[in-house]
């Protein structure tokens, strides 16, 4: 639901500024800040010239440098709020609808709101589209937890169990109900680098990755490994385990529950590799090592399992799964390297809102850098102009790799940075969960 401006005079200056005019000039922008009622700072930024849009973080107060300057000489306001410590979701989710209704009693009511944020930001624009839709336009969530929280979580586990099950079974890993992050952080360092030691190790740390779908390219500095350097996507696979996996987030999202909302019991692992997208690239692996794929897989089978807590299960289906039902246009960006999450989170995300019949409120733009949100600000403002273009007229403009370039090509103000929107194919997601599988679950 769109929402109005309070003012005729704030809906005449909105009427008369297309999407990309840069209005602001050169002055300097107004601050606000203050805290909420838990102690929770909240940042507003006002440019001097406000054109009615406001941009609603969802875990922070500031844009990063270069893309701040770039939407206040566009003339739209920036209000966001930091994250609790310890992945407090239905908190901050909260925060974020007071730092919008602290925006509009100190500035004004917004012509046109859209909710944005990176990572952990991704995931609770995502939430609070869901939960708060009625107080935005549209929502641009970037990198971060299209699959949700149980679906990620899930996947992450598999990961970390499939490792410590196959490498070393005693080495100190609690994998879940974690008491000690930093510990358990350091002993899946450690358990990686053992692995990598020998050739079936290796093999064993490629299976492993699969089962999350970790990405082989996730560092920008270095260049994407070929599909067939086994051991450049094996290294790449093994640097990117310890972001995949978590454990120093998990710790404290598990406080945040009360216990464990992940399990993978009656999980069928020769499924899920197969599912993975990469079952003929970890055989061409373990046959070079001269291991035995299909033991391993035995193993797995009959390995000890890991339960969910219920009531911890149930909390995080609440914050957050998504039910597919968007009220507002919603254009999400992914890096195709990012190894907190893979692409397949997005495929999640779109068949859940597809079910739900909002597939048509759903674009998705990717983009072909390695990195976990290391998008540039000519690529944010391209998708933010879109977004605009598509809440002002009703319609989507083309959302295309090369429609997208074009756009920041030809952009009246263009933002600095390289433009290098792609194609994804994206495999299945490897752990689905949303709506429609909400209690379903028995140990």
């Amino acid at each position: 639901m769109r929402l109005r401006a309070t003012t005729a005079a704030l809906a005449a200056v909105t009427a008369l500024l297309a999407p990309g005019t840069a209005v602001a000039g050169t002055a300097t922008p107004r601050e606000l800040t203050g805290e909420h009622a838990d102690g929770t700072a909240y940042v507003i930024t006002v440019p001097p010239k406000w054109d009615g849009t406001l941009l609603l973080l969802a875990n922070r107060g500031r844009l990063d440098e270069p893309f701040q300057q770039w939407v206040t000489r566009q003339g739209f306001a920036v209000a966001g709020t930091d994250s609790r410590p310890g992945w407090q979701l239905s908190t901050d989710l909260r925060n974020i609808a007071a730092t919008r209704a602290v925006f509009a009693d100190k500035v004004g009511a917004p012509a046109r709101t859209v909710a944005l944020g990176d990572s952990q930001g991704g995931l609770l624009t995502r939430g609070f589209v869901q939960y708060y839709g009625h107080l935005v336009d549209g929502a641009m969530p970037a990198c971060g937890g299209g699959a949700g929280t149980v679906g990620m979580w899930n996947a992450k586990l598999d990961a970390a169990w499939a490792l410590k099950t196959l490498v070393d079974p005693g080495a100190p890993l609690s994998l879940v109900r974690i008491a000690d992050p930093a510990a358990e952080q350091a002993a899946l360092t450690d358990l990686i680098g053992r692995a990598g030691a020998t050739p079936q190790g290796r093999a064993r740390l490629a299976l492993a990755a699969a089962f999350a779908q970790v990405p082989a390219w996730n560092d920008a500095a270095s260049p994407e490994p070929g599909p067939g350097d086994l051991d450049a996507l094996i290294d790449g696979w093994s640097a990117g385990l310890p972001f995949a996996v978590g454990a120093h987030v998990r710790a404290p999202y598990e406080q945040f529950l009360g216990g464990n909302p992940s399990w993978n019991t009656g999980v069928d692992y020769r499924r899920q590799l197969r599912a993975s997208g990469r079952e003929k690239t970890i055989k061409a692996v373990y046959r070079r090592a001269g291991a035995d794929l299909d033991a391993d897989l035995d193993r797995l089978a009959r390995a000890p399992q890991i339960a969910a807590d219920p009531r911890a299960l149930a909390r995080a289906e609440r914050f957050i799964t998504y039910d597919g039902r968007l009220r507002d246009p919603v254009l999400t960006l992914h890096t195709v390297g990012d190894p907190a999450g893979p692409v397949s989170d997005e495929r999640a995300y779109r068949e859940t809102a597809t079910r739900a019949g909002s597939g048509a409120l759903l674009r998705q733009a990717f983009v072909n850098r390695a990195g976990h949100c290391t998008f540039s600000t000519a690529e944010r403002a391209t998708a933010l102009s879109v977004l605009l273009e598509r809440i002002d007229t009703g319609r989507w403009p083309a959302v295309t790799p090369q429609a997208l370039r074009r756009r920041a090509e030809q952009a009246p103000d263009p933002a600095p940075g390289d433009v290098l929107f792609t194609r994804v194919a994206s495999p299945a997601p490897a752990r689905t969960w949303d709506a429609g599988d909400w209690g379903t679950y028995t140990d």
